[in-house]
């Protein structure tokens, strides 16, 4: 696929994106509050990437600088959104690939989903769900002892029927 460049919106101009992913600051002369004019080459720009493993670059004009998520560039730049759909999803799981052809719109629910169906989102269960009253020491202890469902319930603040389920390997499966 060959290399296609597009204006970004709301900076014409001044940087383009392309297909690739790849964006650019276009060359320019600028004249500084201080009355200093100023002259930049073309350069291709270096990415950052925030807590949660995104690109984002910045980009500045008039004095006034914002910073955007590169998928959602690309996106906005190459792909049509007719459904009016919010989200950017990277079709491979790769957050660091934003290529035109590994990006798609969809919804939050849409995005959550693919992410379970390629395993970035694993479900937590038993022991390990944040919600969990129970630690794997406890279901052992439960396991093992002799006292009754209904006075372990107690002991755990949990009705006799998840002590139940616990004892007989229905739940927390260790």
């Amino acid at each position: 696929m060959k290399e296609i460049w597009m204006d970004v919106k709301g900076y014409i101009g001044l940087y383009m994106i392309s297909n690739y992913g790849r964006v650019k600051s276009l060359a320019r002369t600028i004249e500084r509050s201080n009355g200093v004019t100023q002259t930049f080459k073309e350069r291709m720009l270096k990415f950052n990437f925030n807590k949660s493993g995104y690109i984002h670059i910045h980009f500045s004009s008039l004095g006034i600088k914002k910073s955007f998520y590169l998928h959602r560039l690309v996106a906005e730049a190459f792909i049509q959104n007719p459904e009016g759909k919010p989200q950017v999803n990277h079709i491979d799981g790769n957050k660091c690939n934003n290529k035109v052809s590994n990006l798609e719109w969809n919804t939050h629910t849409e995005n959550t989903q693919h992410a379970f169906d390629i395993g970035l989102n694993i479900q937590a269960k038993g022991t390990k769900a944040y919600w969990s009253k129970f630690n794997e020491q406890d279901i052992l202890d439960i396991r093992a002892s002799k006292l009754t469902y209904r006075k372990l319930g107690e002991i755990y603040n949990v009705s006799s029927g998840v002590i139940s389920r616990i004892k007989n390997n229905q739940t927390y499966i260790i």
